[in-house]
Formats: C-alpha cells, structure tokens, sequence
C-alpha cells in the first residue's frame, strides 16, 4: 500500500512539469545613482537606471529628453547662490522587454557664489605713435575682452583670441599720435565657477612722431661748373631723395632718387647744373620705422664754379731726326690740339 501511494505521488508531481508557468512580476525599475554638481551660473546631473529607459528633466523652467541608461543634463546661465529645483520622470522605454511602471524623483541644489577671476597688472611691451602692445597674466583660462577710449566711457573692444595660456598679448592699432587713452580688460571664464572680471582702468599715452635728423653737405672739392656730390647724414636708416632748383620755392624743381636705400650716409651726384649758378636743395627721407615719420629737411645752398680759360704757362720742345715732340702744362686736366705748319 505505501508503495503505491508513492507511485502515485511521484506521477503528478510528474505531470505538474508540463504545466504552464505562472506570469512572473514586473522588474521594479529604479534610479541607481543621482549625482548633482553645482557651480555658480551651471549645474551638471548624471544619474542611472537599471533598464532602458525614456526620461523627461527639467531644470529651472527648461525641460531636456534623454534616452537610454546612463544620462548627463548640463544647465546653464543660472543665477549665483539661488536654490533651484529638479524633476526627473523616468519610464521604461518602448523598445524594452519588460514593463514597470514609470518613476519620479525631486530634488533641489543650490548654485555657488561666483569666484573673480585675478587679473594681473598689465606690462607694457611698446609703445607707438599709433600703436599700444601690453601683456597680463589671468588665473584661470579665459576670454578676454579689452575696452579702450579717449575718455573713461571707453567706447572700444578688442577682443583677445582665446588660448590654453594665461598669459595674454594685446596689441592696438590706428591709435591717434601724442593722446592719452583709457584702457581696461574683461575677462569671462571659461570654467563654470569664475564670473565676469574688470580689471581697474589704467592710462597709456602715445608720444609724438619724430622726424629723421637730416645733416647734408656737398663734398669738399666736388663742386665743379657742372656738378656738385652732396653727402648725406641720417639718424635712423632711411630712404633719401634730393630735390634741387634754381628757385627758392622749387618751382621747375628735380629730383634724383637713384641714391642707396635703407642707409644712414647716402651720397647723391648732381650733374647737369649751370655754371655760377645758385642751388637751393633740400632733403627728403622716409624711413619704416613706425616711430618716425616722413621729413623734409631744412632748405641748403651751394654756387657752381665758373668755367676757368685753360693756362698754357709752359711749351717744351725737343726734335730729332724727322721727329719733333711738344709738351706742356695747364691748369686743369684739358684737351690740347696743337697747330703746326
């Protein structure tokens, strides 16, 4: 007898092999992990699900979809030190297999206080009659931009090219010769955390242009009927060109502009002139120096020679069979042509 109610325990349990599974619940869905860090205008968010999941945030009024498991919400332009609230509503998504029901999480931060950022005080590199070139140091890497003016209201911006460095080389341009100018830096960071910087506004003044110190001269005996060689002094390597005439106003002047460029002693050769003649000249040099600026030179003089008649003081004479040989000496190298017969 107790061999056959074990026999007959032993088939249904048996039997109860094939019969249909009960349904099995739904997985519970859950936020793994939810980290929030605050800066003082962002906050970032990362969280996690334990599914495939669809999830509607919102931040400060701004709503943002994310599709997946592992998430990231970067929000920005908020206000410093202000409490703000964050809503995270999670559901299974479409595509996956299981079906939980959806969740919700609520949460608040608090953004940061602001950290100014150091600006350094500017050095100057070199200063032009039309230019400024200075360089700062900031302390974290930033966009900089610099506001320059004539007067405190400034009313101009440059702004810096950003870089990795924290040293900054600002160079203006087109500025006005022998002015004073206003200048300040505004630097934003890059780094959430550092608000907007002014640096206190300090004064450059631009000097004057110099002009090229000019000191020409004719050369001791060069001065003939015809022509003179004038001798040139600069201070500065330059660029020069006489201008010559008979007239103390140039008028019908000439100009020789063949003399060697980029030199501080040029000589120019006038030739051509008239005898017993009066020449006002005058010097005009460039140079690309940008501290300098194009010179015209004091007005100079110099008086051609008169053309002398040829001293024939001396004729030697000397003969020999069928050949007769005349010599002579005369003032100034000359042509002799000697009359016989």
């Amino acid at each position: 007898m107790k061999i056959l109610i074990f026999v007959v325990i032993l088939f249904f349990s048996f039997l109860s092999c094939f019969e249909s599974p009960e349904e099995q619940p739904l997985n519970e869905l859950e936020h793994l992990d939810i980290r929030v860090i605050t800066y003082a205008t962002r906050v970032d968010i990362f969280f996690r699900t334990n599914h495939e999941t669809t999830n509607e945030i919102t931040v400060n009024e701004n709503t943002y979809f994310r599709e997946g498991i592992d998430f990231q919400i970067q929000v920005e332009n908020l206000v410093p030190e202000q409490e703000y609230e964050y809503n995270i509503k999670t559901k299974i998504s479409e595509s996956s297999p299981i079906g939980a029901e959806p969740i919700t999480y609520t949460g608040t931060f608090f953004t940061s206080e602001e950290m100014p950022i150091i600006i350094s005080k500017p050095e100057i590199i070199n200063i032009s009659p039309d230019s400024i070139s200075f360089s700062f140091d900031t302390d974290i890497i930033t966009n900089c931009i610099i506001e320059y003016g004539k007067n405190e209201s400034l009313g101009n911006e440059i702004e810096l090219f950003i870089t990795n460095n924290l040293n900054h080389i600002v160079l203006i341009e087109d500025l006005d010769a022998s002015s004073t100018y206003f200048i300040r830096i505004r630097a934003t960071s890059l780094i959430p955390g550092w608000g907007e910087t002014y640096s206190n506004t300090f004064m450059i003044e631009t000097p004057e242009y110099k002009n090229i110190e000019i000191f020409p001269h004719p050369i001791p005996n060069s001065i003939s009927p015809s022509g003179v060689t004038i001798e040139i002094y600069t201070n500065v390597i330059a660029s020069c060109q006489v201008e010559y005439s008979i007239n103390e106003d140039f008028n019908d002047s000439k100009i020789i502009d063949s003399l060697p460029a980029n030199s501080t002693n040029p000589t120019a050769v006038l030739s051509g002139l008239s005898e017993s003649q009066i020449y006002f000249y005058r010097i005009l040099s460039s140079t690309s120096l940008p501290d300098y600026i194009d010179t015209i030179s004091n007005t100079f003089t110099f008086t051609t020679k008169e053309k002398l008649p040829v001293e024939i003081p001396m004729i030697k004479y000397s003969s020999s069979t069928n050949v007769s040989t005349l010599m002579c000496e005369t003032n100034t190298p000359s042509y002799i042509r000697f009359h016989y017969g």
